[in-house]
């Protein structure tokens, strides 16, 4: 299994099992079905497409050599490093 796949899919068991002990989880991912949003973590070597239905579907954004092949369309698009995720908890500092 390559490196990116296994990271992802780790994130998304990890983050679809946290939304299911929530009871209102269902009720905001509707708000967000159909969206998507790519973090670039400046520590990965790839971004990271987070799509959004009754669950998250998390995958790697690798863009291959040929050029035919565009990057996703995505809603909102986050770049940072890893020292700064823990400030996005804090309303204030966005």
């Amino acid at each position: 299994m390559p490196f990116a796949q296994l990271v992802t899919s780790g994130i998304e068991f990890a983050m679809n099992q946290l939304l299911k002990l929530d009871d209102e989880s269902q009720h905001r991912l509707k708000k967000l079905s159909g969206k998507s949003l790519q973090v670039t973590i400046r520590e990965l070597p790839w971004p990271l497409l987070f799509s959004f239905s009754e669950q998250v579907d998390v995958r790697a954004v690798i863009t291959p050599s040929e050029p035919e092949n565009e990057a996703p369309s995505v809603d909102c698009s986050i770049e940072l490093n890893l020292e700064t995720l823990p400030k996005l908890k804090d309303n204030s500092q966005l």
